[in-house]
């Protein structure tokens, strides 16, 4: 199953939201390590990363709990970013799709 976050990112393929549905506590202190070296965050635990998917109703990581992406689509109530029509302006979309280019691929493709 395809689940596509309102940024585009393809929750079905991510490595947390994987290992969260599969309960694979091992893989979750193994990615929050990893992202505690990489963004030098020491408050980074498997619990805090434990997520569901932004789009559907459950657990969401802290990042995407707090996500000005996920916030502003569901004020506008959009089930992706794709169908925004400030889509092209948006100021808020690179900071994930600079660093997930194949999220925005994702949302072009579901915008065409």
């Amino acid at each position: 199953m395809t689940l596509i976050a309102y940024c585009g990112i393809d929750c079905s393929t991510c490595p947390t939201y994987l290992a969260t549905q599969s309960d694979d506590r091992h893989e979750l202190e193994r990615l929050a390590a990893m992202r505690r070296k990489n963004y030098g965050d020491p408050g980074i635990t498997a619990d805090s990363i434990i997520c569901d998917g932004c789009t559907v109703c459950g657990r969401l990581s802290g990042t995407c709990a707090v996500c000005p992406i996920r916030n502003c689509a569901i004020t506008r109530s959009l089930e992706t970013c794709g169908q925004c029509d400030e889509y092209d302006s948006c100021g808020k979309l690179p900071m994930v799709h600079t660093h997930v280019p194949e999220a925005k691929a994702v949302l072009d493709a579901l915008r065409s």
